[in-house]
């Protein structure tokens, strides 16, 4: 709920910058981090960040390009320690952090 009071305010200050521009202004530090910060809070909130399937995972960037795979035969060599994603990979018996955190993940309504 934060995050949308955010950028409520942030709009609101993105307009009264773009109507200071059309009155002849120079445009403003504001009005320029503030189309930033809009945009990439748009994109967090559209583009999925991973894709799990029965047999690979997919880490995806802000713009919804794949940028990590990883594939495995179950989800067995997927494993939760706390509150971290843990893949465990067969080849080399060692296991990986995934940059995966719990803020990350939509848990829809319970």
């Amino acid at each position: 709920m934060a995050f949308r009071i955010i950028v409520k305010i942030e709009a609101i200050a993105i307009v009264l910058d773009l109507l200071s521009l059309l009155l002849g202004d120079r445009p403003s530090l504001n009005l320029i981090s503030g189309i930033i910060v809009l945009f990439s809070g748009y994109l967090l909130l559209t583009k999925p960040y991973f894709y799990l399937s029965r047999d690979s995972l997919f880490i995806y960037n802000l713009f919804g390009k794949p940028i990590k795979h990883y594939s495995f035969d179950s989800l067995a060599n997927l494993e939760v320690i706390g509150n971290k994603i843990y893949y465990l990979d067969p080849l080399n018996d060692r296991s990986k952090k995934l940059p995966i955190n719990k803020y990350m993940i939509d848990r829809g309504k319970n």
